[in-house]
């Protein structure tokens, strides 16, 4: 019998490729673990970044409105005292705007009839490129009375200082916010308003400055969505987020947006133009410098990083991870090929000898090995198995030359006692054949003797007695001889055997 032969080499293939695909699975695990935690770690660090960022950024914006708020407040106090002096107004307004560089033009009016000759009385004193960017003084502010400005309306409408949104530009002097004070006489009646201007390019220039990345930028939002620093000036002309929605479009910004207005602090992923961005933002918090008596100002700032910058190292890493990744599978793949056939090198010599055994070989020697593993400790045995084989086939093999001796023993004693049954059975069939003649003769003697014995005399009576007689001793000495014949032959059997 021959078994069927054992193929390492696709066992070494599966083995390989198993091999393979638990390092895959493993090596897939560790780079989306890896790439989890790295992901988290980036975002982690951009916001702690972006909250640093914004920290400082509302600082330095915050030390502008508080110079503004303080240059105000002082001059407010002494005008105060002087309302019935209107002349000295343009002094005051000259006076503010010339205590403060963030300061570019300053108005005070009063509510219609303040002044009981003039219905309406306002002093505008600003700085004007047209001059050289000296002060200029006005008595009128833009194409429209000034009760119908912002400037004038809010303050005079909630009765607390105030800063407004950006104001359109209104004789070029560009895009500006307002801090707004009202004006109180002796007896605590609302007369009218103090307004200074900041220009937004001067908080622009502040807040452009901390550039959280190469394509990132910030942003400062206003209470009612219009934006009063973005480094691109073309979205000024849409003057709210809400109008950037609908012009640009995007998913996700009109979620960041409102997260922002409503004050609250975090971060909110969008889409504009095509690009993912993360906007990380925080409310406007103003310091203890500030006017304590005013309205809150609202405003929200952001940082906007575009996604690439805070991810397209990562991304461009596990790229390269990957693609080395591949070229050190594959690799591996090759090495643990040829490892595992050096491996299993001699569990085919193994076979080899195992298929030479089945294939009646058992003489081959299975040679000796000095390795101490599994596959040494399988060749030993292999090899007590092949010398335990070949001593009981040698065995087997002495047992069958007896076996056959005897055999060849038997088959003559076989063929002698055939002669023997042969001779035997001729001779038994001589003597019948012998004894059917004086059979014969004596039964038609006896029969004839019965049938006619009353008819017969004595003396042919006695003649039929006599033949019956010597017919009888014949058979009877017939007999003898073949009893004596076989015994004979019995007793040369039984020296034989």
């Amino acid at each position: 019998m021959r078994f069927p032969k054992l193929h390492f080499s696709a066992s070494s293939l599966r083995l390989t490729v198993l091999v393979s695909c638990g390092t895959v699975l493993l090596l897939l695990v560790s780079l989306g673990a890896l790439s989890w935690f790295a992901h988290q770690a980036l975002k982690d660090e951009a916001m702690h970044n972006a909250q640093q960022m914004l920290s400082g950024t509302v600082q330095q914006v915050d030390n502008i409105l508080v110079n503004v708020e303080q240059s105000t407040d002082f001059v407010y106090q002494d005008l105060r005292n002087h309302l019935s002096q209107r002349d000295r107004m343009f002094t005051y307004c000259s006076r503010i705007v010339e205590s403060s560089p963030y300061i570019t033009g300053c108005a005070i009016a009063f509510k219609p009839y303040f002044y009981p000759d003039r219905e309406l009385f306002m002093t505008y004193v600003h700085l004007s490129s047209e001059a050289g960017d000296s002060l200029v003084a006005e008595t009128s502010f833009g194409d429209r009375p000034y009760t119908e400005h912002v400037w004038y309306l809010e303050p005079m409408g909630k009765g607390c200082a105030c800063w407004t949104n950006p104001l359109p530009e209104e004789e070029d002097e560009g895009v500006t916010i307002s801090y707004c004070r009202p004006i109180y006489d002796s007896n605590r009646q609302l007369v009218g308003t103090l307004a200074v201007d900041v220009p937004v390019e001067l908080l622009s220039d502040v807040v452009l400055a901390s550039k959280p990345s190469e394509h990132g930028f910030s942003v400062l939002l206003a209470r009612n969505g219009s934006f009063i620093v973005h480094p691109y000036p073309q979205y000024y002309t849409h003057q709210s987020v809400y109008a950037l929605v609908d012009s640009v479009g995007g998913h996700g910004i009109m979620e960041a947006a409102e997260s922002m207005l409503a004050g609250k602090t975090g971060y909110n992923y969008f889409q504009m133009a095509g690009d993912d961005w993360c906007v990380f933002y925080k409310p406007f918090s103003r310091s203890e410098k500030a006017n304590t008596h005013q309205e809150a100002l609202g405003w929200s700032l952001g940082v906007i990083y575009p996604d690439d910058d805070i991810f397209g190292v990562h991304n461009h890493l596990i790229i390269i991870v990957l693609v080395i990744a591949i070229i050190g599978l594959v690799v591996f793949l090759l090495v643990s090929r040829w490892a595992i056939r050096r491996q299993l090198q001699p569990l085919n010599q193994l076979v080899q000898s195992v298929d030479n055994m089945v294939g009646s070989n058992f003489k081959e020697i299975v040679t000796d090995t000095r390795r101490g593993d599994e596959i040494g400790d399988l060749h030993m045995q292999i090899q007590q198995m092949q010398r335990s084989v070949s001593g009981r086939l040698s065995e087997l093999s002495t047992q069958a030359a007896n076996l056959k001796s005897r055999t060849e023993v038997l088959r003559k004693g076989y063929h002698k006692a055939q002669e023997t049954d042969n001779m035997e059975t001729s001779f038994i069939h001589y003597m019948t054949n012998q004894m059917t003649v004086p059979s014969e003769t004596l039964e038609r003697t006896v029969t004839n003797l019965c049938n006619n014995y009353r008819d017969l005399d004595e003396t042919k009576f006695t003649k039929q007695v006599e033949a019956i007689k010597s017919k009888s001793e014949a058979i009877i000495n017939l007999l003898d001889e073949t009893l004596k014949v076989v015994e004979n032959i019995k007793g040369k059997e039984a020296d034989n055997e």
